[in-house]
Order: C-alpha cells, then sequence, then structure tokens
C-alpha cells in the first residue's frame, strides 16, 4: 500500500503529473488520432483539435479504480479551476466497460468532464500511458 500524502503535497504531486502527461500529449498533439477515441455517443472525436488552442489534460481512469476514484473530488475541483488555460478530459481506455457503466461511473462522483472512450488504446499509445492511477 502507498504511504498516504498531506492533501496539499498530494494536489502538487497530481497537478505536476497533469501538466507532464499534459505536455507529452501537446508534443504529440501533430500525429493524427485514431477513429478509435470516441465520446460517449460513439462519434469520434479528437482532443488535441476540440481544445482550441488550451492545455489538453487527459486523465486516464477506469470505473473500478479506488484509486481514481478517491481523485474525483481533485480533479473536479482542477478542472474548475484551470477551465480556461486547459480542457480536461476523462480517458475510459477498458474495451469491457460499457457506455451505460462509464454514465454511471461520471454520475456517481460527479464529474462533469468531457468524457472519452479509448478501446483501441490510441490515446494510450500516442501519451505512451503505462497504469491508470
Amino acid at each position: 500500500m502507498f504511504p498516504r500524502l498531506p492533501r496539499a503535497r498530494f494536489v502538487r504531486l497530481l497537478f505536476v503529473s497533469i501538466a507532464f502527461f499534459s505536455l507529452v500529449a501537446q508534443t504529440m498533439c501533430g500525429q493524427s488520432s485514431s477513429s478509435s477515441v470516441t465520446d460517449l455517443d460513439g462519434h469520434a472525436l479528437d482532443p488535441f483539435h476540440r481544445a482550441a488552442g488550451k492545455v489538453v489534460v487527459l486523465l486516464f481512469v477506469r470505473t473500478d479504480c479506488p484509486i481514481s476514484n478517491r481523485y474525483a473530488p481533485t480533479i473536479q475541483a482542477m478542472s474548475a479551476r484551470y477551465a480556461t488555460h486547459a480542457a480536461f478530459y476523462l480517458v475510459y481506455p477498458i474495451k469491457s466497460e460499457t457506455t451505460a457503466q462509464i454514465r454511471e461511473h461520471t454520475q456517481a462522483y460527479g464529474y462533469h468532464l468531457s468524457i472519452l472512450r479509448d478501446p483501441d488504446y490510441a490515446l494510450v499509445k500516442r501519451s505512451q500511458v503505462q497504469v491508470t492511477p
């Protein structure tokens, strides 16, 4: 089990991690996005083109991950605070998670962010993500 960090240090660490992955994602912005990345209605969506010059923050989560679920309030606060500078996306890369499960998850945790499904790992590969939290 990981040691519990003081809230202020945890938030700073989370923000630095998000900023790092945002920069990685932005540097890859020139590469074309796979059409397998969709919103919850099944429409192809490229978060880099949709962000209109903002920093793109991709948060890879799972519906059953207790760690990412614990981050929900912090993610909500950060996305609200930096909304003018960054476009936040929750990315669900697990193919077996249904649209209904994802909708239920986002409602249960009060998310108001844009949601992406990445079942073919297009964003996972572009961002070089190794694990969800």
